[in-house]
């Protein structure tokens, strides 16, 4: 028995010391250097190279803040965080061999704020920061546009009506009143235009322009100014620029703009008014520049007040016409514009009924190839016979002046009492043709309330009030000046609204702007999500981030924070949701505006 043992802790020795014998080389050692920048600007996408002299067979990247778009056995494609002030992050980049071997090495990127070379430019403050991020969204670009108006006005301000006179002295504030989005470069990147309305309207000026701005996409989601893309180096600018309208033009396949010019229309204490016309502007791409083309429009001495503005194709010669002021302007191949107004309706040219446009479209409406005509009229609480919202359905077999003319359904808060302050058209409820959506406000009292009105097409040009039943549920509209009412938040009825796929599920939804000055109204934006059939639902879980005046960097103070004022929807980075662009007051006697951005940061 003890020989048994014996022998059998000889061979196990034996076999032992014979596998170790044959692995006596150790593995050859895995190791490889990074290669990637040591600092970049946020939000941007940097390239982190492995350099081994052995090969890699993977590389994997370790890290809470960076995120990862691709990769290959030699290069990490990733995503710098955004952050609001500049942070240094340590990332790690793990390698693996083809043996199987794998090594971790680390790296520090210091990630910047990107700084905009512009007057007034600032900082987010960094006391307050709780709403700069959400699991939704996150503040990005902040002050990529920064006006100071500093020119005061002494004159008597009598608006809306020569009952509503004040003499208080004050500045003049400029404001994104209205805005679009286009790509006016051809990059395939979505850019911002914006008319700065400048308030009081109604009193003449003499440094502070009404100026149409446009912030490019660097192609990584950030907007910037460059004068040097506009052919005279300089924006246009007018006493008040208003409503915009993004076409092809000249058919080059890029983005043009058409906006607008209300003029001046002043009201005087002793009831009279001054006033002043100014021609449109109409910005024309050319050659990598934006050209302003103004000029080309033939008034035949006819300009007037446009507080609307559309586009579309009236004679079938494919190229967009324009709508304004309610003058007509026929586009001659997209080489200029004449004014052909003449050929409107008769009855449409009763200025003593018909005063003013308060909105236009022209669009396809009956399914023809031509472009129909809607106006949306001014509201007139004293005329016991106000104008109604028209539509003019093209015939290609009559002239335009012969056109039939129906009338719409009535605005929300009666005949005579709605103003129709903005219009688009869509097709809402996916039935292959174009229906119409209205922001719509109170004529009295002035501009209180915001109610959407859908209009639903059956194809042939008639229309239907589908509101009730397809948007239920309004609480903007609330008089919130009547005593008896209760109401969240209060909503003054002017600014553009914006209908888009939200969420990219192929139905389009409704995003509504107004402003938001104060804690006590409502957001600046609100989101209505489309079933799929066309009815609407306010969006209350999105979680949107802002910023509030009081949470700038020299601005910063304890108190309320105002909630998210103007803004648009945007696909500025081509990820996940529509990103948005906004804008936020200082508050302070310097009377800065800001613009900024808030990406989208989930699926």
């Amino acid at each position: 028995m003890k020989i048994y043992k014996i022998k059998q802790i000889l061979l196990i020795i034996f076999l032992v010391s014979c596998g170790s014998g044959s692995s006596d080389k150790s593995p050859e050692p895995f190791n490889f250097v990074i290669e990637a920048v040591n600092e970049a600007y946020d939000y941007s996408v940097i390239e982190i190279k492995a350099n081994s002299p052995s090969s890699i067979l993977s590389l994997q990247l370790i890290s809470d803040d960076l995120t990862l778009i691709s990769s290959n056995n030699s290069t990490l494609s990733v995503l710098l965080p955004i952050v609001f002030s500049d942070t240094l992050f340590e990332y790690q980049v793990k390698g693996i061999n083809s043996s199987g071997i794998s090594t971790t090495v680390s790296k520090n990127i210091l990630v910047k704020v990107y700084s905009h070379g512009i007057e007034n430019y600032s900082l987010l403050g960094q006391t307050n920061t709780e709403n700069f991020l959400t699991n939704d969204y996150a503040v990005f670009n902040f002050s990529f546009e920064a006006i100071n108006t500093d020119e005061p006005f002494t004159e008597t301000l009598c608006y809306p009506t020569v009952n509503d006179c004040s003499e208080e002295d004050g500045i003049f504030t400029s404001d994104m009143h209205n805005s679009n989005y286009g790509d006016f470069n051809g990059d395939g990147y979505e850019d911002l235009v914006v008319t700065w309305a400048v308030f009081p309207h109604t009193l003449e000026r003499e440094s502070t322009k009404s100026q149409v701005e446009i912030y490019l996409n660097d192609g990584t989601g950030r907007l910037k100014k460059d004068h040097q893309f506009f052919f005279d180096r300089e924006p246009p600018s007018r006493h008040m620029t208003y409503r915009i309208v993004v076409e092809d033009f000249n058919l080059d396949g890029i983005d043009d703009i058409f906006v607008g010019s209300m003029g001046l229309s002043k009201r005087n204490p002793d009831g009279s008014y001054t006033s002043l016309s100014e021609p449109n502007v109409l910005l024309l791409s050319d050659n990598g520049l934006m050209k302003d083309a103004s000029n080309i429009i033939d008034y035949k001495g006819e300009t007037s007040f446009s507080h609307d503005a559309s586009a579309g194709d009236v004679n079938g010669d494919g190229y967009p016409d324009i709508l304004a002021g309610r003058t007509l302007f026929l586009s001659n191949l997209g080489q200029s514009f004449t004014n052909i107004s003449e050929q409107l309706p008769v009855d449409w040219r009763d200025w003593s009924k018909y005063q003013y446009v308060m909105s236009s479209l022209m669009e396809d409406f009956n399914g023809d190839g031509l472009a129909d005509i809607v106006m949306l009229w001014n509201d007139d609480e004293f005329n016991p016979n106000p104008p109604k919202p028209e539509i003019a359905l093209s015939n290609s077999l009559l002239e335009i002046k012969d056109w039939e003319i129906r009338v719409l359904p009535e605005g929300f808060f009666g005949s005579g009492l709605t103003k129709f302050n903005y219009a688009k058209a869509a097709d809402i409820d996916s039935d292959e043709d174009l229906d119409i959506v209205i922001g719509t406000t109170r004529a009295n009292p002035y501009y209180v309330g915001r109610y959407i009105q859908i209009l639903i097409n059956d194809g042939e040009g008639n229309f239907s009030d589908e509101s009730l039943t397809r948007l239920p549920n309004q609480d903007r509209s609330v008089n919130f000046e009547d005593p008896n009412e209760t109401y969240e938040c209060k909503t003054y009825g002017e600014g553009p609204l914006f209908i888009r796929d939200f969420e990219g599920d192929g139905d389009l939804d409704i995003f509504d702007q107004t402003a938001a000055n104060s804690p006590t109204q409502c957001p600046g934006i609100t989101i209505f999500l489309n079933d799929g059939e066309g009815k609407f639902q306010k969006d209350v879980i999105t979680q949107i981030a802002w910023v509030s005046g009081n949470q700038i960097a020299g601005f910063e103070y304890e108190g309320e924070i105002n909630p998210i004022n103007r803004s648009i929807p945007l696909n500025l980075d081509q990820r996940n949701k529509l990103d948005f662009a906004a804008e936020v007051y200082a508050p302070s006697y310097d009377n800065i505006v800001f613009l900024y951005e808030v990406i989208s940061t989930a699926d």
